[in-house]
């Protein structure tokens, strides 16, 4: 049972084959309480149990009623927005309007073309209306399945072209990498170059200067033998002119 207040023109359009669970009217609007309806008064119009049946039928002999099996089906279970305890049992064709008994009574007591909503149901359904809907829904879904189909196959390139563009980021990333690498390597051995040109002029520079070391202790000794030289011949000289020069005595004597 649907309590909830939802589109009628849903509830008039549903499958008919969909078997809804009646409830007894007058158990709901006087006790509030549910109870499977077991039969159908076309002259009330209500479902009733089968207790609520039992009196209908003593009370209303010249009523017909039907039971479980041949009552109707189709039937809105809405409450009418105006009077809270009243199903909506009437669809007002002039006026387009939907009625519980109460507004049928009260607002449509003139208009000729109020019909039972389970008459109607039947009609809609085979109303030009309907199947214009039905068309327009079936259109409606060729056209969704075609978008769909484009969805997909857009779906798909943008997949393609991502891993395209991925496969062109790696490769690029992969070309940097390398370049990058190969220039370090270079910054790398020139710098190492440099290092060892430097340490080589240092080197020379160095056997330069040991060179020029070594020259100078070399004329120095030279320079130190030479005066060392020149010192001792100065002195065998003069000590030999000493003793070879006979006393000055013996020299006047003669």
């Amino acid at each position: 049972m649907a309590h909830s207040r939802l589109d009628f023109s849903a509830s008039l359009t549903q499958d008919s084959d969909e078997v809804q669970e009646m409830f007894c009217e007058h158990c709901d609007k006087h006790d509030k309480q549910y109870v499977p309806a077991e039969g159908f008064c076309e002259d009330c119009f209500e479902y009733l149990c089968g207790t609520c049946l039992k009196f209908h039928k003593r009370y209303m002999v010249s009523h017909t009623i039907k039971d479980k099996n041949n009552m109707p089906q189709d039937f809105c279970l809405e409450k009418c927005f105006v009077h809270q305890d009243e199903l909506v049992k009437f669809y007002c064709q002039a006026c387009k309007k939907f009625a519980c008994p109460e507004c049928k009574t009260q607002d449509h007591g003139t208009c000729s073309m109020v019909n039972h909503l389970p008459a109607l149901v039947p009609g809609i359904e085979n109303s030009q209306e309907i199947k214009e809907l039905t068309e327009n829904l079936d259109m409606l879904m060729k056209d969704l399945e075609i978008t769909e189909k484009h969805v997909n196959i857009n779906m798909k390139y943008v997949a393609s072209q991502e891993t395209k563009i991925l496969d062109t980021v790696k490769k690029k990333k992969k070309e940097i990498m390398s370049v990058f690498e190969k220039h370090q390597t270079d910054i790398i051995q020139n710098f190492e170059k440099k290092i060892e040109e430097t340490i080589q002029r240092l080197k020379e520079k160095k056997n330069e200067q040991i060179d020029k070391l070594q020259e100078n202790q070399r004329k120095l000794e030279k320079l130190l033998n030479d005066e060392q030289n020149e010192i001792k011949r100065k002195i065998e000289t003069r000590y030999v002119c000493k003793t070879c020069m006979p006393p000055i005595s013996s020299q006047l004597v003669m």
